[in-house]
């Protein structure tokens, strides 16, 4: 996985915790919501380009087995028990 992909959504996210922070220090509840809210959504964003990249990988590593004429077939396939 490429990890520049990821470094916008990790600068969000880092901005999010000071947001945060700051919203704590100075007491605005307003800026501590936003941090949350971004934090959130930064988060779900991250989980959202990881699981699509390993979808894609799947899919490739899928493309690539083959299966033989005998992979139906379970009186011919790799369990075969000699029947």
């Amino acid at each position: 996985m490429d990890v520049k992909k990821l470094f916008p959504y990790i600068m969000v996210e880092t901005v999010a915790v000071l947001a945060i922070v700051a919203g704590f220090l100075l007491g605005i509840p307003l800026v501590t919501i936003a941090g949350f809210i971004l934090l959130i959504f930064a988060g779900l964003r991250i989980v959202y380009v990881v699981l699509t990249h390993v979808r894609h990988a799947a899919e490739e590593a899928a493309s690539q087995t083959r299966l033989g004429p005998t992979a139906n077939d379970p009186d011919k396939g790799p369990f075969h028990q000699g029947r």
